[in-house]
């Protein structure tokens, strides 16, 4: 019998998967548990239209994320920091902070997509960021000593 997977089963097929399984199974497990229903043309057509949503959705998510790395490169990201005799800074600025002036901006990003620890030194910081689908970016970080 042909049935379509509604969900992940371990060790038998993934979501959305058909596949040609025993009657007895499909009738007294798959179907009882609402694993499964019959792959009929509707059925098909439903999860057929279901995939092409989901694939469109993501190219609009992918292509609103290069959108993102552009905006990135366009404009640095300015922070002023308190700085000691030796040019050292008193604080550092960390990937929070770069998240939240990027939210100020109207960027939302995840601070576990930036590759950068604290920066704690003056000058200019190139910090990558790495956006879901493969999508790869840059932000300019700049700090600067604050004046008194």
């Amino acid at each position: 019998m042909k049935v379509i997977f509604l969900k992940d089963v371990a060790g038998v097929a993934r979501k959305n998967e058909v596949k040609e399984v025993a009657e007895g199974y499909a009738r007294n497990f798959l179907f009882a548990k609402n694993l499964a229903r019959p792959a009929t043309d509707a059925v098909m057509r439903n999860v057929e239209g279901e995939k092409a949503r989901k694939i469109a959705e993501l190219e609009k998510e992918k292509t609103r994320f290069q959108e993102f790395t552009k905006k990135l490169a366009e404009t640095p990201l300015v922070f002023k920091v308190k700085m000691g005799e030796k040019g050292k800074a008193f604080g550092s600025v960390s990937p929070a902070k770069i998240v939240d002036e990027l939210k100020k901006r109207g960027i939302t990003i995840e601070k576990s997509w930036l590759s950068a620890e604290s920066l704690k030194t003056m000058g200019e910081h190139k910090v990558a960021i790495s956006f879901p689908h493969g999508v790869k970016g840059e932000v300019r970080v700049i700090i600067e000593p604050e004046v008194h």
